[in-house]
């Protein structure tokens, strides 16, 4: 590591200047230190290495139904308990970033406490990798990722936005509205404002996730800067604006030239089926999406297999996604979900936030779901015509209706069993049983925090959320039908409710092909 001890200005450092320069190098190398051990717990083969336009009916506007409804939102989250994809079985993994890897940066620390410079002059590396840092303070905070966001949307001012799992003030100790940023690098001393607090879920969550006896919850930690001010270069949360105990790398994502028009973010834990992974990356490549990015966690072997065939092919980016908990690597099946309120939300949310200036659209999907045009072939044709609809210009979200295609429910013999969006041609209605579960596309310039269903909170200057007509499109889920509906004998019930479908037969022609060239690449049983 290098040196930092030294002459300043042809002057003596004091032992008060050595002694605050350990102690910035201490949480420096800590910071590298966990980063180092997140890397460590990835599971076996993973690796970060690498039709024609068609305009929307004259009805479509009055069909699009309008989100304002705060008991719509509130149900959201009360609805998702029954609704916890089977493939979430797991936890989490650290992050890969493709900021600027030979930026070289440093802090000195001189004079008093609480005043420091910085230099871009050591060979103080940019990591290569995010993992999360926990703060050492009244309240646990644990972070993740931290971004610097000048998006127009915001308006007047600049942010850097600080993704985190806080811990819920108890009796006794700092509200909310004590919590600080700490910017460095901006001057000598580092500036300190007030975070503003993006709740990812209504106040009213019934179960938070537990660990060491404390209730945690997702947050973003707000960091408001005026836009002329110089990028942060590191950021720190605490409770003191005197006390800074963590040391996140501040990234600003990059901006290309020419967008990309869409990406799907997306999270895998434990084992999925590698016949639904070809299949649904392969239709997302037909439906014009460019990048698939996944973020891991214990993956099985032959679910790891077939994603760093995608990602050696370049369609797909696999992101480390850790668990901020030491001694949490699974969860009991009581708290899935939890888990999946609680930690997934920021893999949406960071990728969202690395990727907002490369896409023009981020969809967020399960693996065994994917959003279906049905007046278009492609989910750019949809989006473009959807643009130029009157009262659909600005920035926003476009939420989805969800229908469920059930295991149980009878298939249609003639198609592969191996391919599933033609094997099943039988689903409930839209919303049926469970009416609030939905599905996003996301505009990244509108949205300041993503929840599990849509974004749960908009930049200043965007829209509300939309909800589309089902006649524009759905988000087509398969899976199991629900335990607890099970339970309640509904499960044999839909059997009364099906309604036949045959939307997918579209994508055959192109989509058994390509399955075929996948699944011999990979070795695999052949699909018919």
């Amino acid at each position: 590591m290098t040196q930092l001890i030294g002459r300043t200005g042809g002057r003596k450092v004091s032992w008060n200047t050595i002694l605050m320069l350990c102690i910035v190098g201490l949480l420096v190398y800590r910071h590298f230190k966990m980063a180092h051990q997140s890397s460590s717990l990835v599971k076996k083969g993973i690796s970060i290495d690498n039709l024609k336009k068609t305009k929307l009916p004259d009805d479509v506007e009055a069909a699009v139904i309008v989100e304002d409804d705060e008991h719509e939102r509130d149900k959201v989250e009360d609805d998702h308990n029954n609704v916890i994809s089977d493939n979430n079985v797991d936890d989490v993994q650290d992050h890969d970033t493709n900021e600027d890897p030979n930026r070289n940066v440093s802090a000195e620390m001189a004079k008093s406490e609480g005043t420091y410079t910085f230099e871009e002059k050591s060979s103080i590396k940019w990591p290569s990798a995010v993992s999360w840092q926990r703060t050492n303070d009244s309240i646990e905070i644990y972070i993740l990722s931290a971004f610097y966001d000048d998006r127009p949307t915001l308006g007047s001012k600049a942010a850097v936005q600080v993704l985190s799992i806080t811990e819920e003030p108890q009796v006794g100790v700092p509200a909310f509205g004590d919590i600080y940023c700490h910017l460095w690098g901006i001057s000598e001393k580092p500036l300190v404002v007030k975070a503003e607090r993006i709740l990812l879920g209504v106040e009213k969550l019934k179960r938070p996730i537990k660990f060491h006896n404390k209730a945690f919850r997702s947050f973003i930690w707000s960091c408001e800067l005026n836009r002329n001010t110089k990028i942060p270069m590191f950021v720190s949360i605490s409770f003191r604006t005197k006390t800074a105990t963590s040391f996140m790398p501040v990234q600003a994502p990059a901006k290309p030239k020419v967008k990309n028009d869409f990406a799907v973010c997306q999270r895998y834990f434990g084992r999925v089926d590698p016949y639904i992974i070809i299949e649904m990356m392969e239709l997302y490549k037909i439906l014009g999406v460019s990048k698939a990015i996944i973020y891991i966690t214990n993956l099985s072997p032959e679910t790891s297999k077939v994603l760093q065939h995608y990602s050696q092919e370049g369609f797909m980016e696999l992101v480390d996604f850790p668990t901020p908990f030491e001694s949490f690597p699974r969860f009991p099946p009581m708290h899935k979900p939890n888990h999946i309120r609680i930690l997934q939300p920021h893999s949406y949310n960071d990728c969202i936030y690395r990727n907002m200036y490369k896409y023009k659209y981020i969809l967020v999907t399960d693996p065994d779901e994917i959003i279906i045009p049905l007046l278009h072939q492609t989910l750019p044709d949809m989006m473009a015509a959807i643009k130029q609809t009157k009262g659909f210009e600005d920035y926003r979200t476009f939420i989805f209706r969800n229908i469920f295609f059930f295991s149980h429910f009878p298939q249609t013999e003639s198609e592969s069993p191996k391919v599933t969006t033609l094997r099943f041609q039988r689903h409930l209605a839209p919303g049926n049983p469970f009416p609030a579960v939905l599905k996003a596309i996301v505009e990244p310039m509108a949205c300041l925090g993503f929840h599990v269903h849509h974004c749960w909170k908009i930049t200043p200057l965007a829209q509300k959320d939309m909800i589309m007509s089902k006649n524009v499109g759905l988000s087509f889920h398969y899976r199991k039908c629900h335990f607890e509906l099970e339970q309640q004998g509904k499960c044999k019930q839909f059997l009364d409710e099906m309604i036949i479908d045959n939307t997918m037969t579209r994508f055959k022609d192109s989509l058994i092909p390509a399955i075929k060239r996948q699944v011999k690449a990979l070795g695999m049983s052949p699909i018919d």
